[in-house]
């Protein structure tokens, strides 16, 4: 952060990174990837420098390898700073160091030296605090109509956020209810964010499981969709037998939902083998000894998540969605 405040520009969260640091924080732009407001990708691109510190540029966060563009220098910090994909232009600057120590030698050398003059910084905090204003306005998730049936997993989302403490840990699945997290929740101190930047379904509960083991003392919840909670539910089990408190929200929508997204972009009315049978999650976790609780609306979220952060026990949030809910940009 203080790199970022010494040199008065934004900082933007590689894709499931997002609680690199405060989103509060004025500088913080978002996070790359699905989900991501149209504004993050834009102030990408019009960048003419980028520094990239302990990142690799996946294919996800590059946005398929197209950032950074063929005018923007950047300079690639990491471990193995080698070159993401032939489609990407060769850094400008390659360093080779672990991020933690090229941030400390970066911030004393810059404090010693000096920065910007006032003119220049007068032009960042303007373009910066415009760059603020536009990215906070296009994270709104829950102002969309929606009388049901089932919940808004917008407003779910809005409701976590206000709820949860600030040293909750997070944890998400693979699936198109993670484009809700993405782009409204809001992570206020690092190291309260798990998720898979493989895209491997089936990751958000036994991350939650594990998080739980290290951190008894700290909520852990776990946002997954109905799919990839199938994969991995009877890890419910090991949850109860050791004793964690651990809230999964099941956003359930009875289908592969981003699988389903992506046969119907490539040819409409295609989608195979992605449906998936109606589930009745809440028995399914009392029957591993944890509690189940089934939201049909909005308005019953807010109350059926304390009683779960109060719970003795592991609790599971059946979210029931219409099935037309399939993205933060498919709306019904």
């Amino acid at each position: 952060v203080h790199l970022a405040e010494l040199l008065r520009v934004p900082v933007i969260a590689a894709w499931r990174r997002g609680d690199v640091i405060s989103n509060d924080h004025p500088l913080y732009l978002g996070m790359t990837g699905y989900g991501a407001p149209a504004t993050v990708r834009e102030r990408l691109e019009r960048a003419d420098a980028m520094l990239v510190i302990g990142c690799r540029l996946n294919e996800i966060t590059s946005y398929g390898w197209s950032i950074p563009g063929p005018s923007t220098r950047w300079a690639h910090v990491d471990v193995a700073p080698d070159r993401p994909a032939p489609d990407l232009p060769a850094a400008t600057i390659r360093v080779e160091s672990d991020a933690k120590l090229f941030l400390r030698a970066a911030v004393a050398r810059l404090e010693r030296a000096g920065v910007l003059d006032a003119a220049s910084t007068d032009a960042r905090v303007a373009r910066n605090t415009a760059d603020r204003v536009a990215w906070e306005a296009s994270t709104v998730i829950d102002g969309h109509p929606w009388a049901g049936p089932g919940i808004h997993p917008g407003r779910v989302v809005t409701t976590l956020r206000s709820i949860l403490p600030e040293d909750a840990i997070l944890t998400t699945d693979a699936g198109s209810f993670g484009s809700w997290v993405a782009r409204g929740f809001r992570f206020r101190r690092p190291g309260t964010f798990l998720g898979p930047t493989s895209g491997a379904m089936g990751y958000g509960l036994p991350a939650a499981i594990a998080a739980g083991l290290v951190h008894r003392d700290r909520p852990v919840v776990a946002v997954v969709g109905d799919g990839g909670l199938g994969m991995t539910v009877a890890e419910l089990e090991t949850a109860v037998r050791h004793g964690l408190r651990t809230v999964v929200l099941c956003f359930d929508n009875e289908q592969y939902g981003m699988i389903r997204t992506y046969q119907d972009r490539r040819d409409e009315g295609s989608a195979a083998g992605t449906d998936l049978g109606p589930v009745d999650w809440a028995s399914v976790a009392r029957g591993f000894g944890a509690n189940g609780i089934r939201v049909d609306s909005d308005g019953a979220f807010g109350p059926a998540l304390q009683k779960a952060l109060l719970a003795d026990r592991p609790t599971v949030i059946h979210l029931v969605m219409d099935r037309r809910w399939t993205g933060v940009d498919a709306r019904p």
